[in-house]
């Protein structure tokens, strides 16, 4: 239990790093775009998130399992999730393409600033997202947590440099933005490439077998993981659709808060844990480990939430500026 506590402890001082340069990129785009822009930039990456979620069955999560089972090669479990998730990520795409009127009508209609293109990128970024999610968890899969935590780190530090460039140059909008996203992707891969086949040979032998298990073991995440988005995207896309864009705008701000918090702070503990877990024989050492974490996930989660409630108001002024204070009271 020892060892996967100090993973733990790794992983979370990559992922506070990963979290601070991120809440910056979300603190310079809040202060330099304008409501309208901020509020429209912010339902395209809702939409991106629950695209992302839906064309990934899972299978990086897949590959961390089957790595522990030592059945398969890694570098082949590796390759065969890529083809799922590139075959998912097309169809999902294809999807997103021919809804583009219907986004248009129902969640754009009060945004003049709307334009069509942001739709093709978003698209370009799920597809090069999900490559990169799969190259990310293999490393956990291999329980290369450096590894892990340098391809996080490229991709969040090379989105905030382009960002500030573009600031430098006065040029600063959602195209910047989504070609910032863009660029960190390609650059995050290539850096994954690099370190994964530097060890490891690439393999791809189109074993229906390997196919089958992977979407068996990612299936049983894939539910859970699109109900939770749609649960936590949900009241934007109503907000977008039905109010104005000050209001969706502090709702999106909100959203960012509430992930910081839960899915950052609290993902060393999920992502280690299943890796950890995964290679463990004894049942009784794997239901031991998991109360454990749990409890202290949930510390965690108290204690990070706790300024959120006490200091909301002031931590919008210092972080976003005052435009979004008049709808904090929603």
């Amino acid at each position: 239990m020892r060892d996967v506590y100090l993973k733990i402890v790794n992983l979370f001082g990559i992922e506070a790093v990963v979290s601070l340069v991120n809440f910056l990129n979300i603190i310079i785009i809040a202060r330099f775009l304008n409501i309208d822009d901020f509020a429209l930039w912010g339902v395209l990456v809702v939409l991106l998130r629950i695209g992302e979620v839906i064309s990934r069955p899972k299978t990086d999560l897949a590959t961390i399992y089957l790595s522990g089972t030592n059945k398969w090669q890694i570098s082949n479990i590796l390759s065969h999730s890529l083809v799922l998730s590139v075959l998912f990520s097309l169809f999902v795409g294809i999807i997103i393409f021919l809804l583009e009127p219907y986004f248009q009508k129902f969640l754009f209609s009060k945004y003049s600033n709307y334009n069509e293109s942001y739709i093709y990128l978003i698209v370009a970024i799920l597809f090069l997202s999900n490559i990169f999610i799969n190259y990310k968890y293999i490393f956990l899969a291999k329980q290369q947590g450096v590894n892990y935590g340098i391809v996080e780190l490229i991709r969040s530090f090379s989105s905030f440099a382009f960002i500030l460039i573009l600031i430098g140059n006065g040029a600063l909008d959602i195209f910047g933005i989504l070609y910032a996203t863009i660029f960190s992707n390609i650059i995050s891969i290539i850096i994954s490439l690099i370190i994964f086949y530097r060890e490891e040979d690439f393999q791809l032998d189109n074993k229906s077998k390997l196919y089958k298990e992977i979407i068996s073991k990612g299936f049983q995440f894939y539910l859970i993981g699109i109900f939770s988005q749609i649960n936590i995207s949900l009241p934007i896309l109503l907000a977008s659709r039905f109010f104005s864009p000050e209001i969706t705008g502090f709702l999106i701000i909100s959203k960012n808060f509430i992930e910081l918090v839960l899915t950052r702070f609290l993902s060393p503990f999920s992502n280690i844990a299943y890796s950890s877990l995964s290679h463990l024989d004894n049942n009784k050492s794997k239901v031991l480990v998991s109360i454990d974490l749990a409890a202290k996930c949930l510390l965690l989660m108290i204690m990070a939430s706790m300024p959120l409630f006490l200091f909301g108001d002031h931590l919008i002024i210092l972080f976003y500026g005052e435009k979004f204070l008049d709808d904090s009271i929603i």
